[in-house]
């Protein structure tokens, strides 16, 4: 708590501090002619990167009162072990003194404040290397104390540097799965940009190196039931190298994919970090693989009144069969049958659609609810027919499915053994249990449904 207290006083003064820029002046200053300060003080994360460099912190000390004219001076001591204890017991804390191996300073620096200036700094440098090799379950520290023959606020004549060793990365920025659907409609070539980054200021040239891992596929399709195949490689060209210097911490790379050669389907390209050529740059696990989704999709079958019926539809939630094809967003979605009313052992809640040309390999695309998840269908099944009597399975779906609002699902593509006219849209099971069971009260409800089809 007393830590705590500190923190916050700290970010007080600070604040108080910067709303005088114009004059360097505050109003708490008003009574003292010169007074002296750590700029940073309390405890300073410093990170200090395993690149087998040393790190450098400087340390500011700040000539702040009423008469920035004066002259003044500081002298910055490094702290005992016996002070740093003292500071723990105040502030709750368990720091240990870095040992000395670790960082070069000098133990004590004085400084003269001439009329014209207002700081000056001295640099620490720390060994990440020693550092890392101490004991993971202690925490180092280096501490400083401020005084001046002039007044020294004492809400800010502490420093600590609290040295916090990483080991340097390299991911892409955003590994979030991403769908481009196109269709013959559109250009037969699309670019794509993603950014590969460093989270820390690079100060260093070098090169990362981006592959292909076929491997990613067959383990996306099994985790999600899913279909897709890998893009093949006369379809997309991307940057295999990308070079990095002094000053820049993130790269774009360019992704071309061209249809012309493709068939309609569902394709995966599996972008893979492969290497870093700075010896000290670990690639991220986690962030190191990129999966790009690209589907060429069907000619799409727009939806209207005239072909949708349906058994269980709910009017006055939503906008009915409406609902299905008049854009995403509260209100403007179709909902089934919730009071249990409607049940049917074979097809649950349905919507049919009634096709004026016959099609064979279909493909579907569907926006959950914008404004609640309590109807997201979580087993749909897909009849198909030519005279809307005769019906034959064409699939079953329930690995994937999306639980979450707002949220695109798209299919994989399905061939049935013969042209059909007539689909049967099934939803068979929802979060509230199953339509074609006595007694459940399952329902389902949609944004949009989205037809591909030829």
């Amino acid at each position: 708590m007393k830590k705590q207290l500190l923190y916050f006083s700290m970010v007080g003064m600070l604040l108080t501090m910067n709303a005088c820029d114009d004059d360097g002046k505050t109003e708490f200053l008003d009574d003292y002619s010169t007074i002296m300060y750590f700029t940073n003080s309390g405890i300073q994360n410093v990170e200090c990167l395993k690149v087998g460099e040393p790190t450098t912190y400087n340390i500011a000390v700040y000539k702040a009162g009423s008469d920035l004219s004066a002259t003044s001076d500081a002298t910055v001591t490094l702290m005992n072990e016996a002070e740093l204890q003292e500071y723990n017991l105040a502030n709750d804390t368990h720091y240990k003194m870095l040992p000395a191996d670790c960082y070069q300073s000098t133990q004590k620096k004085d400084f003269q404040f001439e009329s014209s200036e207002l700081v000056h700094t001295f640099p620490v440098t720390f060994d990440s290397d020693k550092i890392d090799a101490l004991d993971k379950n202690s925490e180092y520290a280096l501490p400083f104390s401020l005084s001046s023959t002039q007044t020294v606020n004492e809400e800010k004549k502490v420093l600590l540097l609290h040295p916090e060793v990483t080991t340097p990365t390299i991911s892409f920025q955003n590994v979030d799965f991403e769908q481009v659907t196109v269709t013959e409609s559109d250009p037969a070539k699309v670019v794509l940009e993603r950014i590969i980054t460093v989270p820390f200021q690079n100060n260093w040239e070098f090169d990362c190196e981006i592959g292909i891992d076929e491997t990613a596929v067959g383990q996306y399709n099994e985790e999600n039931g899913r279909d897709y195949s890998l893009l093949p490689e006369t379809a997309y060209t991307y940057d295999k190298i990308v070079t990095f210097k002094p000053g820049i911490n993130s790269m774009t790379i360019k992704v071309t994919i061209d249809r012309s050669e493709l068939d309609n389907g569902n394709y995966l390209l599996p972008l893979k970090l492969k290497k870093c050529t700075h010896p000290r740059f670990e690639i991220q696990a986690e962030k190191s693989l990129l999966l790009i989704g690209y589907c060429y999709a069907l000619p799409n079958i727009p939806l209207n009144l005239s072909m949708l019926t349906a058994n269980a539809t709910v009017e006055g939630d939503g906008t009915g069969l409406t609902g299905l094809f008049d854009g995403v967003g509260d209100g403007k979605h179709y909902h089934s049958n919730y009071s249990g009313s409607v049940i049917d052992p074979i097809y649950g809640h349905y919507i049919q659609i009634h096709f004026k040309e016959s099609i064979q390999t279909l493909l579907f695309e569907y926006w959950t609810r914008s404004n609640t998840n309590n109807g997201t269908p979580l087993r749909i099944e897909l009849f198909t027919s030519n005279d809307g009597i005769q019906w034959h399975k064409l699939t079953v779906i329930e690995k994937g499915l999306p639980t979450t609002q707002s949220t695109k699902y798209q299919s994989g593509f399905f061939k049935a053994d013969e042209p059909f006219t007539y689909l049967r849209w099934c939803v068979t099971k929802g979060p509230n249990g199953e339509m074609a069971k006595q007694g459940d009260k399952g329902y389902f409800n949609l944004d949009d449904l989205i037809i591909y089809g030829q």
